[in-house]
């Protein structure tokens, strides 16, 4: 076959088979040309002559023995390697530390990321931070035969750089991890920016590391699920019941192995994640989400975290101090845990933990308004003042009856500001903020004591309202409280 077909198609094509040399006897060249032996070279296909009396098994059989002991050795390697992940299932120890492991085994920077494409481990050798900075899945480049397997098999994969990887002469592959058709994130590999791809002992690797996390993973979700179901039921048996006795508190202090405080704020965080998350992405930004949280926190102690449906559930132990830095913290955290752009947080007034259902309505009432409202931020449910009043039994605030209220006694007076380019909305607003006290409104808004009994006297006219009237007053002052509100949501 060689003699008859030798030239240059033919030596490319054997090349691009991923032929890896030829043996042949020397009768089969005769022609072979300068140009070819030069065409060798150029593309490294060695060809390798021996003597015509060589038989053909003294030609093979050291070549295939030299094959199968290059396979059994990677095997047996392989082998060895997954001894030693399986040796770290076992032992328990975080995923966050494999990377770490298999960097110490065999020197490869490797790092396990999430679908939501967030660090879970990397090894300690390489800023992993800066080498997935800018990574989406619109800027990963897939490659179909990206690496072959021991057997030939072709592994797809992904390739990322950017600058930071660039300034390192490296970049990334990137191996899906699928366990039972679940995606459970990418083993990603730092190479040198000219290598074509993984060796074959590399790829093995890679195999074993995803089966190893693709384990630990499932393993872990599964036991999140259970422990998130049972402190939902906790939680349910807690906001459910009237009262808690002491026996009740003595039980949920031992299944939650915390301390419990006499008094908490009980705040409701939600935001805007993505509510289409899979089960197992929104465990692992539960996870980050708890963690960080205790380890920022002051006194983590005085802190119990729950899941209640699509909202987090906090109880603040009354003495906790610095109260606006942990919710601070809590929105800033979770907005990074979840890639949000925004959170609200309700917080209730300090109550009994025993009382913690009146606590958590109080949460839901601030929280709604902060979101219909506001938008961001925190907000307590005592700065509802009277308008905790008007809230329907959704913890909705009922807007027909703000609005009626609004229309009739604020709208008319700043519709007489607007033509008449006069000031009595201001001059209602310091009057009631400094308690209907005349000398102190005209001081500070520098008029004489008969020019705001002029404005007051217009104030009356307009809104049928006496100032001087407690009732009155009230009605006023509700008002006010609405309108500002409606200026917030603007």
């Amino acid at each position: 076959l060689l003699e008859q077909n030798l030239s240059e198609h033919f030596l490319k094509t054997l090349k691009s088979k991923g032929i890896a040399g030829i043996i042949t006897k020397s009768k089969f060249v005769t022609g072979m040309t300068p140009e070819l032996t030069h065409l060798c070279q150029d593309i490294r296909l060695p060809i390798i002559i021996v003597p015509d009396s060589y038989n053909w098994s003294e030609v093979i059989n050291p070549v295939t023995s030299s094959i199968v002991k290059k396979q059994y050795d990677i095997i047996a390697e392989t082998q060895k390697f997954h001894d030693i992940l399986m040796d770290f299932l076992l032992q328990d120890e975080p995923i966050s530390m494999i990377s770490e492991k298999v960097f110490l085994t065999c020197g490869m920077d490797t790092a396990i990321i999430n679908t939501g494409l967030d660090l879970i481990s990397q090894s300690g050798s390489l800023a992993w931070d800066n080498c997935i900075a800018g990574m989406r899945k619109e800027n990963l480049i897939f490659r179909e035969n990206m690496s072959v397997t021991v057997d030939g098999s072709n592994i797809p994969g992904y390739l990322f750089r950017n600058r930071f990887l660039t300034t390192l002469d490296k970049k990334l592959y990137l191996y899906e991890i699928i366990q039972a058709s679940v995606s459970y994130g990418y083993i990603a590999v730092a190479a040198g920016r000219n290598t074509t791809g993984l060796t074959t002992q590399e790829i093995m690797k890679v195999q074993q590391l995803s089966l190893i996390t693709a384990l630990y993973l499932s393993k872990k979700n599964a036991v999140d699920n259970a422990t998130r179901k049972y402190n939902n039921l906790l939680l349910d048996e807690i906001l459910q019941a009237d009262n808690i006795n002491e026996l009740n508190t003595e039980h949920i202090s031992r299944t939650l192995g915390a301390k419990l405080e006499s008094s908490y704020h009980i705040a409701v965080l939600q935001g805007n994640a993505d509510t289409g998350l899979n089960l197992l992405l929104r465990n692992q930004y539960t996870d980050i989400f708890y963690k960080t949280l205790k380890e920022r926190a002051l006194y983590p102690e005085k802190l119990l975290l729950f899941e209640y449906g699509n909202s987090f559930v906090l109880f603040i132990g009354e003495s906790y101090p610095g109260l606006e830095s942990l919710l601070a913290k809590a929105e800033h955290i979770y907005c990074q845990s979840f890639h949000a752009t925004s959170a609200c947080i309700g917080v209730s007034m300090p109550g009994p933990f025993s009382a913690a259902r009146q606590s958590y309505r109080q949460a839901l009432q601030a929280v709604n308004y902060l979101r219909k409202y506001v938008g961001q931020g925190h907000f307590y449910y005592a700065d509802l003042g009277v308008l905790r009043f008007f809230m329907d039994q959704k913890n909705n605030l009922c807007a027909e009856y703000l609005h009626e209220y609004h229309a009739h006694y604020i709208q008319p007076i700043k519709e007489y500001d607007r033509r008449n380019n006069t000031h009595l909305f201001d001059t209602l607003n310091t009057y009631i903020l400094q308690n209907c006290s005349k000398v102190n409104t005209a001081r500070l808004l520098y008029i004489h004591k008969n020019t705001l009994l002029a404005r007051l006297g217009t104030i009356e006219k307009i809104t049928g309202c006496d100032t001087g009237n407690s009732e009155d007053i009230f009605n006023l002052q509700m008002a006010l409280k609405i309108e500002h509100l409606f200026s917030e949501s603007e």
